[in-house]
């Protein structure tokens, strides 16, 4: 459990408890990331010319544009939800990590010391 970046993640039996996405778009697709699924959709000529509007302006293509558009909004949705299914143990654990006192980090409170930009 990583409590320090306010976010557990926790896994039992291939469930999750709580979920974190980092997304990251950069870099090649890796043998195991080639794109094999079709995906495909209708749209109005008004919802196709404002989705290649946006797309070029990204400067990216339709497929592109769509595809990562409709990942940020799943990814938004997974982290919004708000129930969660857990066996005992895992609550149990989950509540321990929540009630547990926090770690004491100097440089965190060094931060927190400081004025901020706009009070100096």
């Amino acid at each position: 459990m990583n409590i320090g970046d306010l976010f557990v993640t926790r896994y039992i039996d291939n469930k999750i408890l709580l979920l974190y996405v980092k997304c990251t778009n950069k870099g090649a697709l890796s043998m195991q990331q080639i794109k094999t699924a079709r995906i495909g959709l209708r749209a109005t000529l008004q919802q196709q010319s404002l989705i290649r509007k946006a797309a070029e302006i990204r400067q990216q293509s339709i497929t592109e544009f769509i595809l990562q558009s409709a990942c940020i909004s799943a990814k938004n949705t997974l982290l919004d939800q708000r129930i969660f299914f857990a066996d005992y143990k895992c609550w149990k654990e989950f509540t321990d990590a929540l009630e547990s006192l926090p770690k004491y980090k100097p440089a965190l409170e060094n931060l927190f010391s400081e004025k901020a930009p706009w009070e100096k």
